[in-house]
């Protein structure tokens, strides 16, 4: 055999090294899209946190441990886990709007929803929310409320908002997601942390 001479292999690089530039780059984005396929989180619980600011990430972050752990495994993963959502009411270009939460509400995955004062009032005016049931003083119609149950205690980043925030559920019956798979077990789940939440009051 005979040997590659440095002379060859610097004349390979000269003339094709954008090539192999190029599919080493090519290569590299194709093994993140499958690891990334193939390391899909798919939660257990879908929640949609629309408030009138962005909410910061620590909120966020301790709000999916928590409801994720009472959450169950319905997909069969081993964990139990959730997803929240944040959506605002107030765009940083246009101003106060409405719309991109909405959206958010009308195709999204999640069926429960934790609102605050302005965002329950745009959601219950447009008819969004179903009646709840349980026992509880903090049960009113299609909110429960959060933050005067206490339950909020369990979040440690709830401790510096001070506003009101309510535990919703979609309507599923009557709408497109009626019938739906995962819409109703969305609802069912929603329902169940409802119920684990009110054990919970203090």
């Amino acid at each position: 055999m005979k040997k590659i001479t440095r002379e060859k292999l610097d004349n390979f690089w000269y003339y094709y090294k954008w090539y192999v530039v190029g599919g080493a780059v090519l290569l590299i984005t194709l093994l993140l899209g499958v690891h990334s396929c193939t390391q899909k989180v798919d939660p257990d619980l879908y929640v949609l946190f629309a408030v009138d600011t962005s909410p910061n990430a620590l909120l966020v972050g301790e709000m999916e441990d928590w409801l994720g752990g009472m959450a169950e495994d319905v997909n069969g993963d081993g964990e139990n886990t959730a997803h929240v959502m944040s959506t605002t009411t107030i765009d940083q270009w246009n101003g106060y709007s409405t719309a991109a939460m909405l959206v958010q509400a009308n195709s999204g995955k999640a069926i429960m929803y934790i609102l605050t004062d302005n965002t329950y009032k745009i959601m219950s005016e447009n008819g969004m929310l179903q009646q709840l049931s349980g026992e509880s003083e903090f049960l009113e119609g299609d909110r429960y409320h959060l933050t005067a149950s206490g339950v909020l205690s369990a979040v440690p980043a709830f401790e510096m908002e001070e506003q009101n925030y309510y535990l919703c559920i979609r309507k599923v019956e009557g709408t497109t997601f009626e019938g739906k798979e995962n819409y109703i077990t969305q609802e069912r789940l929603a329902k169940e942390i409802l119920q684990k939440l009110i054990d919970l009051e203090q």
